[in-house]
């Protein structure tokens, strides 16, 4: 198996993880604010769609997000500013249509699968400037780890737990 192929099912696995947490979500339970200052589920996925959409395109391939292009108008996300969208003010106001952000985070996922797809493991160690979000600069290989797959798992965990506050099974089959 190659470092791709690997990068590839983990990030399919991730992504199916995720969609069983928030498989059956009704709206009311995505709008739901936990106390302290934990996030409603529908701004955690929102957040986890539109940093996955600008890490991809902005950072690994220097184009505009779908969330700029495609689905301008159509991400299911009442502010759908990356920058807005790591801000408790964000997280707090930002409202979701969970089918139209569902057909956006398909679109995302399928664009990732498709970008390390058309990789060779050798263009895993060529560099990116993430200096704008804190990172410096890091390989494609660790943007794939960390910033695709590392963040959804991490999204997913805290979705499961905040339907967890709420009665909620938080993953699929019971874990």
């Amino acid at each position: 198996m190659t470092l791709v192929s690997h990068l590839r099912e983990q990030l399919r696995d991730a992504y199916g993880y995720f969609l069983g947490a928030v498989a059956n979500l009704a709206p009311e339970q995505a709008a739901w604010q936990p106390p302290g200052i934990a996030h409603p589920v529908g701004a955690i996925y929102a957040h986890l769609i539109i940093s996955t959409d600008s890490v991809l395109h902005m950072f690994c391939q220097n184009i505009p997000p779908l969330l700029a292009t495609h689905f301008a108008g159509k991400t299911g996300i009442s502010d759908s500013d990356w920058a807005k969208s790591a801000t408790l003010e964000w997280r707090k106001s930002v409202r979701v249509d969970l089918k139209q952000l569902r057909g956006y985070a398909d679109a995302v996922y399928r664009a990732a699968d498709d970008y390390l797809a058309a990789l060779a493991d050798a263009d895993l160690a060529s560099l990116r400037d993430l200096s704008m979000v804190g990172f410096g600069s890091k390989s494609v290989e660790w943007i794939a780890a960390r910033l695709l797959i590392g963040h959804t798992d991490n999204i997913t965990g805290e979705i499961a737990a905040v339907k967890g506050l709420q009665g909620l099974q938080g993953y699929p089959g019971g874990v």
